[in-house]
């Protein structure tokens, strides 16, 4: 028995089988480890995938609602240049029709012997005994006669004419452009809100689709994400999520003013009046609309300073309403005051003229052959350079603004003047007739101003990145849940069909990642369990142009995903979690900058 054991003592057979089976039993514990820890990465890559998944798709639809807004935006420009353009029309006609009583006027003074004074007529009876002389003012009187009676019965179809029109115009067209503007920006709103809803619980559509197990974005995360959402929206031009369309206040605001609703309503007036395209909206000057021989002539007579014509005329959003002062003109003058200002208070058009020959004045007398009214002798037109002086302008124009409006234009069997607009004063013994051009409260040109729409609410801050919005995600699943059979993995990641619709001006397309925005709500955050925090952001770019700022006018909007930690200004509660981290930044940066 003895010489067995010291037999088996001394073998050395079989030692490879003990370290094979205990190499094998550290063997399986680290395949368990790793099948373990894998299986727990795995679980998390899908749930951050998830959390991604769910930022950006909150994002791509910011995007696109913003670029919604600039397609709107753009559409109130247009109906509102449509407006001047109609309106643009309505003066130049006015003053086709002014035109045309100062024609009839000037034939008239200048046959005083029909219509002239008791002096001026016994002048020309002696006149027309003379040889010669008498045939040709009789020629002269018939052909004045002929040229009164055709223009007289053109003016009255004209006035017809102009009466239906300035109330089409005034009354239906662009108090109804107006209205599809508002229409424009409650659509946009309609847009808004349904962004908001998907917004405030984390897109769940997306999450289902991706992880049926996982547990949703906290009603904090929802408020913080609606919050950063409606930051972007100026309010005071009707852009807040709770509020209501502010606009219009037509109050003419301080050159200075910097006040929201003051840059609100700057930028869609100064958008509007630089988008004047058409030359006859922006400049309407004589040369405009004559023919190319008239022009020539009437350029040959102001050379040698006879100035039979001279006209200018434009159309344009101020911010002072008019009022019935005749020596005073909002629309041309190019000084400091606030109501040079396109604020769109006033939609203002014009069409001034001076009709006649000669200076204004002769000897210290009115010039009669000069158009305007005798008490008319002064004009405040900063900035303009012309051949003539610019006293005695007629004032044809419409203000569109409150309390119905106002429009200058002729007078016909108003105020004392004819059925062809003409009045009459004496300059000595001369009989002076005039076109009346005076200011008619017709009550045909509301203008509440401009209507409600998007606006952009930039803010000179780089670390809230000037108010783009951020969208977060935050998602937890238990070790219970993800143990369960979830989803197959086909259908754990397929995004959402929102992801593709997001590009440039609309198009479709992959949008490329980057950085920007944030949230962390540690209070959320469960023991024992996956917590994943993502974050997407909406912001602006027009290719070629990092420098353009972003607003609501130009539809270049793109979705992305950035990290966490880019956007930790935003929240105040992530400042606490960082700071409650061993390690301060340098670890939370690591952590956050998935």
């Amino acid at each position: 028995m003895f010489q067995l054991f010291n037999r088996l003592r001394r073998d050395e057979e079989g030692q490879s089988l003990v370290i094979a089976c205990v190499a094998l039993l550290v063997l399986a514990l680290g395949v368990m480890a790793t099948v373990n820890i894998g299986r727990a990465i795995h679980q998390r890559m899908y749930l951050q995938n998830t959390a991604d998944a769910s930022a950006y798709s909150m994002a791509a639809m910011e995007a696109r609602a913003f670029n919604y807004y600039a397609f709107t935006n753009r559409t109130q420009i247009v109906h509102y240049v449509s407006a001047m353009v109609f309106q643009s029309y309505l003066s130049f006609l006015s003053f086709i029709q002014a035109l045309m009583s100062e024609v009839l006027a000037f034939l008239k003074t200048i046959d005083q012997c029909k219509d002239g004074s008791l002096l001026a007529r016994a002048i020309c009876t002696a006149l027309k005994a003379l040889p010669f002389v008498g045939e040709i003012i009789e020629a002269v009187t018939e052909l004045i006669d002929a040229v009164t009676q055709a223009v007289t019965a053109v003016m009255e179809v004209f006035d017809t004419f102009m009466t239906a029109l300035d109330e089409v115009v005034g009354r239906v067209i662009i108090p109804g452009l107006r209205f599809c503007n508002w229409l424009l920006w409650a659509s946009a709103k309609l847009v808004q809100e349904d962004i908001v809803t998907d917004i405030a619980d984390g897109y769940p559509e997306v999450l289902t689709k991706n992880d049926d197990q996982v547990t949703g974005s906290a009603l904090l995360v929802g408020v913080l994400n609606e919050t950063l959402f409606d930051d972007a929206h100026m309010k005071a031009a009707g852009g807040g999520i709770a509020g209501k369309g502010q606009l219009p206040d037509h109050t003419a605001a301080a050159v200075g003013d910097t006040t929201p609703l003051t840059r609100a309503k700057r930028t869609m007036g100064e958008l509007t009046d630089a988008t004047r395209y058409n030359n006859f909206v922006t400049s309407r000057p004589m040369d405009s609309f004559l023919p190319q021989g008239l022009k020539q002539f009437f350029d040959f007579a102001s050379s040698i300073g006879l100035n039979p014509l001279e006209k200018f005329g434009q159309t344009k959003f101020v911010s002072k309403q008019m009022g019935t002062n005749k020596h005073y003109n909002y629309i041309h003058s190019t000084g400091t005051g606030s109501s040079v200002l396109a604020e769109g208070n006033v939609l203002g058009a014009d069409d001034l003229y001076r009709f006649g020959i000669g200076p204004n004045k002769v000897l210290g007398v009115k010039n009669p052959l000069i158009s305007g009214e005798p008490d008319l002798n002064s004009w405040s037109w900063h900035g303009r350079q012309a051949s003539a002086s610019h006293l005695d302008l007629a004032k044809v124009s419409v203000w569109a603004q409150q309390n119905g409006g106002l429009h200058w234009h002729l007078m016909v069997n108003k105020d004392g003047a004819d059925s062809t607009g003409i009045k009459s004063h004496h300059v000595l013994f001369l009989k002076v007739f005039y076109a009346d051009i005076n200011v008619d409260h017709d009550g045909n040109h509301q203008w509440d101003g401009l209507t409600p729409f998007m606006n952009f609410d930039a803010v000179n801050e780089p670390k809230k990145f000037w108010h783009q919005p951020s969208t977060f995600t935050f998602v937890q699943k238990s070790y219970d849940q993800y143990k369960k059979n979830s989803a197959s993995d086909s259908n754990r990641l397929q995004a959402t069909e929102r992801k593709e619709t997001t590009g440039v001006a609309g198009k479709g397309g992959p949008v490329e990642i980057d950085t920007t925005n944030n949230v962390a709500t540690i209070p959320f955050m469960k023991k024992g369990a996956l917590n994943v925090i993502s974050r997407g952001m909406a912001y602006y770019h027009r290719p070629g142009n990092w420098e353009e700022p972003p607003n609501f006018f130009n539809p270049y909007w793109r979705a992305k995903l950035g990290p966490v930690w880019s956007g930790r200004e935003q929240i105040p509660i992530l400042g606490q979690f960082i700071s409650a981290i061993p390690g301060g930044d340098t670890v939370a940066k690591k952590i956050l900058v998935h």
